[in-house]
């Protein structure tokens, strides 16, 4: 869990680097999943602003002018996310990027559900020859050794499935942020943080001024 103390300046480097992305990229075909992360991500860790407001208020014990420093920086990163233009990063088709992020994954599980689908398909088709045969017969004894031996290359196939789909689920639960992100979500974000920090200083100053 991060220090409180040191979360401003956390979203402050990190809002440093969603600026720095963002300057990086001209058209909407170079922005890369791993470029929608930064913003995502810095959308889904600060989002609960009421954080900052504890932070600067625990900062605020150890000395008003380390809070006035860390917050200045803190609103000038916002300052230069404000002036960028933003229309090109609300163009971006995140669910896009998603699914192209998403494809390898599924495909693994594809190919492999389909590999144990025929396995399966192979098992219950030995099975059902070996009712239709005299089980004395040297047939049946060879045909249910291959019987056996499906059965098992199906049940490690099986498992290879579920391993597969469960890696594939937990890629979908951790792009989720991604699919549902609109550009909208971190202006409105950046600009609360922005008057938020604006507050502390106008209020570090009052109280800077009182205790002169």
């Amino acid at each position: 869990m991060m220090i409180m103390e040191n979360l401003i300046d956390e979203i402050t480097e990190r809002l440093q680097l969603v600026n720095k992305m963002m300057v990086s990229k001209c058209v909407p075909d170079e922005v890369t999943f791993t470029d929608a992360l930064v913003l995502v991500q810095f959308f889904h860790d600060f989002q609960h602003t009421n954080l900052l407001i504890d932070a600067a208020e625990s900062l605020a014990k150890g000395g008003v002018q380390n809070l006035m420093e860390s917050v200045a920086k803190l609103r000038d990163a916002v300052a230069v996310f404000v002036s960028l233009d933003k229309q090109m990063w609300r163009q971006v088709d995140y669910i896009r990027l998603e699914e192209e992020y998403l494809a390898p994954y599924r495909k693994e599980w594809d190919t492999a559900k389909d590999a144990s689908t025929k396995l399966w398909q192979q098992f219950q088709s030995e099975s059902n020859r070996l009712d239709m045969m005299d089980f004395n017969s040297e047939e049946y004894h060879r045909l249910d050794v291959q019987c056996e031996q499906s059965r098992r290359a199906y049940e490690d196939a099986h498992k290879q499935t579920d391993k597969l789909y469960g890696i594939y689920r937990e890629k979908q639960v951790e792009c989720a942020h991604v699919h549902y992100f609109d550009m909208q979500f971190l202006e409105i974000l950046v600009a609360k943080v922005g008057d938020i920090a604006q507050t502390v200083i106008l209020d570090a100053k009052r109280m800077e001024g009182i205790g002169t």
